[in-house]
């Protein structure tokens, strides 16, 4: 098991090993909101939380192992291009705002559990 680097890191690989060349950083954060809704950073600026998580999503990509896709078989590539294509991935799933509203709705929720956590806290 990876060392943890920060909260949602050993997420971050779980995700990235079982989908291997199928990753998308929009499934991640899909599949992974509740992960991302107990981890720093607390943050009211989706953008912000989006950078975060897409710098740490791109980091583990890079870390990851030696493959590539054409069509529908598995070929050898060198890790440049491999973090290229995913990154263009990421780039373009992450454009013209499209996970805009996951992050507001993943800000909502940050909200929501910080108000319920210092009620039953306080």
């Amino acid at each position: 098991m990876p060392e943890e680097h920060y909260r949602g890191y050993t997420s971050i690989c779980s995700y990235i090993r079982s989908r291997n060349e199928d990753c998308s950083f929009r499934e991640f954060v899909e599949l992974y909101q509740e992960v991302i809704i107990e981890s720093p950073p607390n943050t009211d600026e989706w953008f912000g939380l989006e950078v975060a998580w897409k710098t740490r999503f791109l980091g583990n990509v890079e870390k990851g192992s030696s493959w590539s896709v054409i069509g529908r078989s598995r070929v050898f590539c060198d890790r440049q291009a491999q973090v290229m294509v995913v990154a263009l991935l990421v780039i373009s799933e992450t454009s013209k705002k499209s996970l805009m509203s996951y992050w507001q709705n993943i800000i909502n929720e940050k909200r929501r559990v910080s108000v319920i956590n210092n009620h039953i806290s306080g």
